[in-house]
């Protein structure tokens, strides 16, 4: 009767071990978690929210008393869709969390909140990025045509030289605007030689600026259709927001990519 009754809610909810094990899950989470593959609630959120979600369980698990948070979950395709979390105290050894649907949220500065303003790791947003967009390189190029660090097929590189000459990264900087094309994008940039290496289709560029100057491009390119909707486009304006910091400042490699090998 209990598990019916869950069934049937019109919120997410599943059971919970203090360390995040999903125990069980009900309702509209099975949109999320795949049995065998999502083991936590940390393989559906993003990373740099994991030791905030982590202290969150703790508290919880330590004092009895619930706590409610605004996060993000990754669903099954990758995609991020905006939760309220609650969670409860359920007994000596498991915690219930409650997961409501949020539309959209009230303001810009309030999803940058939940984003944390922790010290910005290029390596980790283009992790974040790749990860939640399901796409096969993304990068941060400035207007000079040095790339401060991509992420290509699970692995990142810094501080090299690419020829932006008829690439739409050039029109974006030419521009100020975002370039979006889902599909076929060498049929529109021919003479872009890094678009037939990699074999790219699908392109989304979006300007990084800083007080009305055009900093650099972040650059989204996937191997197949790509797709990018409304939700998208604000996360990718939050990081861009944040990738104009370590530009404007110019910071060195080994503060933007640490522990990672750079190529001239």
């Amino acid at each position: 009767m209990f598990e019916s009754l869950l069934a049937q809610a019109p919120i997410g909810i599943a059971v919970l071990g203090a360390n995040g094990y999903f125990i069980a899950t009900y309702a509209r989470l099975n949109e999320f978690v795949t049995t065998g593959r999502h083991r936590t609630i940390f393989d559906i959120t993003p990373h740099h929210l994991h030791v905030r979600l982590r202290q969150q369980l703790t508290a919880v698990k330590r004092t009895g008393e619930t706590s409610s948070l605004q996060i993000p979950l990754y669903d099954r395709e990758r995609r991020i869709k905006w939760m309220q979390l609650t969670i409860e105290n359920d007994s000596a050894y498991n915690l219930i969390a409650y997961f409501t649907p949020i539309d959209q949220y009230k303001s810009l500065q309030e999803m940058m909140m939940v984003l944390g303003s922790e010290p910005v790791i290029l390596e980790n947003m283009l992790n974040e990025v790749a990860g939640f967009l399901n796409c096969n390189a993304v990068s941060i190029i400035r207007a000079d045509g040095t790339v401060t660090a991509m992420w290509k097929d699970g692995k990142i590189r810094c501080d090299y030289e690419h020829n932006l000459a008829s690439s739409p990264c050039a029109s974006v900087l030419r521009k100020g605007d975002i370039i979006y094309i889902p599909m076929h994008v060498q049929s529109l940039y021919p003479q872009a030689t890094a678009l037939k290496v990699m074999d790219i289709q699908g392109y989304f560029g979006l300007p990084i600026t800083d007080n009305g100057d055009v900093l650099g491009v972040l650059s989204i390119m996937s191997r197949n259709a790509l797709i990018i909707d409304d939700l998208h486009v604000a996360i990718l304006r939050l990081f861009a927001m944040r990738a104009s910091g370590v530009l404007r400042y110019n910071k060195s490699d080994s503060e933007i990519c640490p522990e990672l090998e750079t190529h001239g």
